[in-house]
């Protein structure tokens, strides 16, 4: 380089000279400082300075750029180069200049000759040139450097006008294809759309100015990877010329979030506990779900328009105060959670019970309260009612276990059982049941597992049991053991209850001896009564026959007082000998051993009126019956004396008027009434009880025949039968009884 310019060399005078003598405004600078070595007049008043004034400036303070390419201008020596330049001012303003700069060797060192001719309007118009040069570079930098594809697309002739970086990337084509192919064939391409239907969108778009059109699609990746776009379009004019500017942003990661966040509100909507989101400085709510609104009885809108300190006030939770005052506290808290329980009353009378975790975030550089609540009223009130239950069965004089039958142990034993079995809470809870002495008599998991299976199969029918037992300490005793499967929450549990009954057993065997005591006694009675009425009857048999005969052979020989006498020996043996038969009817009067049978009471009814046919006849009686009788599990002997003592009272005991005896029959409950009422004299209600006491009578024998023992009978066959027997005044005058007994399905 130095050989080749060796000549042109020439010097500092030389150089001064060609300044002073040019007519333009002429600067040189020196390369190596790069600052002005010499300006002529012209450039001094450009510069706004004296020619003889030191510069401690060059043109790279204004423009870096102006000399960057003096490598350049000294290997094209000598030829120049023309462009528009920034010059600084020694005051720090700045000109603009149309300048031709060239190479010069000057005194062996190399200097950049500035020429050039500036007036006010032509700098005006180069520097506005050049700043919007600048501006238009530096705006080509940011939208290549951008993240978003952008495209300058003119609409007239479908062509791109600018490309940039992020398009080339995201369309997998360079900017010259792009620039080749055209708008029709790209869009068409990665699209699916005609070039008409292109244009068409741009005429809308013109159309609608100023407006935007947004349109969101899936594209492919030239990878083939599936990605959402937002393309957002305007049409613009530049110098009367329509141009549209797209912007599309690969939204994929956005649409996954907002997916996300749509799951999540709808999870948190869905969700079964109540779930508020706070702003404690603006006291307002972000969010709160249907399940928090129906915990409170209200709906979503209308908590979200109240705000918390509304709504706590409403509720009889907190006043907006105390709220404050608690929103700070969890915040003071974070990132722990105040969890707890508390309770308000719904619209003034329903009290409900929440269990509650609060807690702040931070979000957005504010803070937020989280509040999850859940109803927890049914809970409450189940551990209450459990707790209660727990004390009850505690405090049971029984011995209560419940225990499961997959794990095979009790779950809970009451304070009976430690007492019971001599051990204590430690030893009977939570270790094997077949492990545990005294327990179930059973040694072995598989027989104890088999027995609480057979216990399930059988639920809802218990297990009975009673056998031998010995706590530890304790004496023998009789415990009777039951043991019922029950379901709760799907999982079944075993309940056995155990209770000492030594001295239930202890009597029941005595009461069991004392019952065939008394069985055989009964036998033997009636043995004796059967016996003595037949060992009896003889001898009255025979006082009364010869009597009776004495009286007829020997009569007349006796005066008045003698035949009464014998009179009264006669009756005494007639009347013993009734009382005997009667006795005798009543020891056999419904038997514990009669058979009963499906019986329909029509059949006795019959024969007991068949039996009085004469009684009937001659009291000219009228017996008013039902059409049919109930069909009962009777005794038809017993049935048949029960109508036929019934119906002879009623005959026996009439008044001056014309006896009527009616038999009626109706259904009540679970039982048959059967009654019998006349019109005869009555009965008063103090004597009630009385008459079915045995040899009770109201009335002289004189008056009325009879041993007092036909009603007993009655009351003794009704109550074999299972029934009672009452009687009541009847209506107009006479005497209802009413016979109670129990219906039985007929066969």
């Amino acid at each position: 380089m130095d050989r080749m310019h060796a000549n042109d060399d020439i010097g500092m005078a030389r150089a001064e000279h060609l300044l002073d003598t040019s007519e333009d405004a002429a600067m040189l600078v020196d390369c190596e400082t790069r600052k002005y070595a010499r300006i002529n007049r012209q450039a001094a008043q450009l510069l706004g300075c004296r020619t003889g004034d030191p510069i401690a400036c060059g043109p790279s303070s204004g423009d870096p750029a102006v000399l960057a390419d003096h490598h350049t201008l000294i290997d094209r020596f000598p030829q120049a180069i023309s462009s528009d330049i920034v010059l600084a001012r020694p005051d720090g303003t700045t000109v603009a200049i149309a300048a031709t700069r060239q190479a010069l060797r000057i005194a062996g060192r190399w200097h950049i000759l500035f020429t050039a001719r500036a007036t006010s309007d032509r700098a005006r118009d180069i520097t506005e040139r050049l700043a919007d040069q600048r501006r238009l570079k530096h705006l080509e930098a940011a939208i290549d450097q951008a993240a978003d594809q952008i495209l300058v697309i003119d609409p007239e002739a479908m062509s791109y006008l600018h490309i940039n970086k992020a398009a080339e990337q995201l369309l997998g084509m360079n900017r010259e294809e792009m620039m080749d192919a055209g708008v029709g064939r790209v869009v068409g391409a990665r699209a699916g759309t005609s070039e008409e239907h292109t244009r068409q969108v741009y005429r809308d778009l013109i159309a609608s100015y100023p407006a935007t059109g947004t349109v969101y699609r899936q594209v492919s990746r030239p990878d083939g990877t599936a990605i959402s776009m937002e393309t957002t379009r305007r049409a613009v004019q530049v110098d009367g010329k329509w141009l549209i500017v797209s912007v599309s942003r690969d939204i994929t990661e956005r649409k996954a979030v907002e997916q996300r966040l749509e799951q999540l509100r709808l999870a948190v909507n869905e969700a079964a506990d109540g779930i508020q989101v706070i702003d404690p400085q603006a006291m307002t709510f972000e969010d709160v779900n249907e399940a928090a609104a129906r915990i409170f009885g209200m709906s979503r809108a209308r908590m979200l328009e109240m705000g918390p300190a509304a709504v706590s006030e409403a509720m009889g939770l907190a006043t907006a105060q105390s709220l404050a005052a608690r929103f700070d506290e969890i915040i003071a808290s974070h990132p722990d959670a105040v969890s707890g329980t508390r309770e308000f009353l719904l619209h003034g009378k329903d009290s409900r019970m929440l269990e509650f975790s609060q807690r702040a975030v931070r979000a957005d550089e504010r803070w937020l309260i989280v509040s999850v609540e859940r109803d927890v009223t049914q809970r409450v009130l189940e551990q209450r009612h459990l707790k209660r239950l727990l004390a009850a069965i505690n405090d049971a004089p029984d011995a209560v276990m419940i225990a499961d039958p997959l794990l095979l142990h009790n779950l809970e034993v009451n304070e009976a059982t430690q007492q019971m079995y001599g051990l204590t809470r430690e030893e009977l809870v939570g270790v094997p049941l077949h492990e545990i002495p005294y327990g179930f008599g059973i040694n072995s998991a598989d027989e104890l597992a088999a027995t609480f299976r057979q216990i399930i199969a059988q639920q809802p029918e218990p297990v009975r049991r009673i056998r031998e037992f010995r706590g530890k300490g304790r004496p023998v005793a009789m415990v009777e053991s039951t043991r019922r499967a029950v379901q709760v929450d799907g999982q079944w549990l075993i309940v056995g209850v155990t209770r000492d009954v030594t001295d239930r057993v202890r009597a029941e065997r005595e009461l069991e001896q004392r019952m065939e005591e008394l069985a055989r006694s009964n036998r033997d009675l009636e043995q004796f009564a059967y016996v003595t009425s037949h060992d009896l009857s003889e001898p009255l048999r025979m006082v009364a026959s010869y009597t009776q005969l004495l009286a007829r052979r020997y009569g007349t020989h006796f005066d008045d007082d003698g035949r009464e006498f014998m009179g009264y020996i006669v009756n005494g043996a007639q009347r013993m000998k009734q009382l005997i038969n009667d006795l005798l009817a009543y020891s056999r009067a419904g038997r514990a051993d009669a058979q009963l049978q499906q019986l329909c009471l029509d059949k006795p009814l019959d024969e007991a009126i068949a039996n009085l046919e004469h009684a009937i006849r001659d009291s000219t009686a009228r017996i008013e019956r039902p059409s049919a009788m109930p069909i009962l599990a009777a005794d038809k002997t017993g049935m048949t004396q029960l109508f036929q003592n019934l119906l002879v009272n009623a005959i026996k005991f009439r008044g001056e008027a014309v006896p009527s005896i009616r038999v009626t029959a109706a259904r009540e409950g679970a039982d048959w009434i059967i009654s019998v009422t006349d019109n005869g004299i009555g009965i008063e209600p103090k004597y009630f009880e009385r008459i079915f006491v045995i040899f009770q009578r109201l009335h002289a024998r004189s008056a009325y025949e009879g041993t007092g023992i036909g009603l007993a009978i009655c009351k003794k066959i009704v109550e074999r039968h299972g029934g009672s027997i009452s009687v009541a005044p009847a209506e107009g005058g006479g005497t209802s009884f009413k016979v109670r007994l129990p219906a039985t399905p007929a066969a």
